[in-house]
């Protein structure tokens, strides 16, 4: 993940235990790592950053969350005591001031980005949650479970009525910058981003990769997709409908 500067770039790493570093941060202009390696989280798959590129989540070792500072990588707060399982996403609500955790034990759970303490709980969504994110404007909660189903609520942690999607084996959600469109990666087969306006959850595009995808990110204009292949290679589409980019 890149701060919203474009002056560093966050990755996460394998790390089976706590000993393995598993984020490091590198500089943009020279891609040399800065700040201290940390060696607490497990495997991130999602990695979070605060508007003002200042901090970031990733999941712990266990059951929680760790908030640390960018780009040093100093421990903030310890997000801990609310899943029953892995911790599989974590995101910043609107102004950074309330911090998001899902995990595999279908909870998504909010904290306090002042004292890093449970503020709500939505527990009303029973599956696996595989992805989760919070629009810009901080009133719409998008959660991707394991089987592909995709469902919104409001900010009370109500379900909105009809906005559930049903993929096939979608595994990431992303909103635009302007909270206008959601963007779903589908990876059955032959991998795709979809497109939804999120005024009216209608599909409006879909971008079909002609490789694996593992992870993926859109930039500020949309006009760019780039997505991790799974090899030392970044891919970088900017048309759509275009299989190779």
């Amino acid at each position: 993940a890149f701060t919203p500067d474009g002056n560093y770039l966050v990755a996460g790493l394998l790390s089976a235990s706590p000993q393995t570093v598993s984020i490091k941060v590198f500089e943009v202009a020279t891609m040399l790592s800065v700040g201290n390696d940390f060696t607490n989280g497990m495997n991130p798959k999602s990695i979070a950053i605060s508007t003002d590129g200042s901090r970031v989540l990733i999941q712990d070792q266990y059951k929680g969350a760790f908030e640390l500072s960018l780009p040093n990588l100093d421990i903030l707060g310890h997000l801990e005591g609310g899943h029953d399982d892995t911790v599989s996403c974590v995101g910043y609500g609107k102004n950074d001031e309330t911090l998001m955790t899902g995990g595999v034990d279908g909870k998504l759970i909010f904290w306090s980005a002042t004292n890093h303490s449970q503020i709500s709980t939505i527990e009303n969504h029973a599956e696996f949650i595989q992805d989760c994110t919070i629009s810009p404007d901080g009133e719409i909660i998008s959660i991707l479970d394991d089987k592909g189903v995709m469902r919104r609520y409001g900010r009370s942690g109500n379900s909105i009525q009809n906005s559930k999607f049903d993929f096939l084996k979608a595994i990431e959600i992303e909103w635009s910058v302007d909270g206008e469109h959601l963007f779903v990666l589908e990876s059955f087969l032959s991998p795709s981003i979809h497109k939804i306006r999120a005024s009216d959850w209608s599909f409006i595009e879909i971008t079909q990769m002609g490789h694996k995808v593992l992870d993926f990110t859109i930039s500020e204009d949309e006009r760019s997709i780039i997505v991790s292949t799974g090899t030392t290679h970044l891919a970088i589409y900017q048309s759509n409908y275009i299989a190779h980019g």
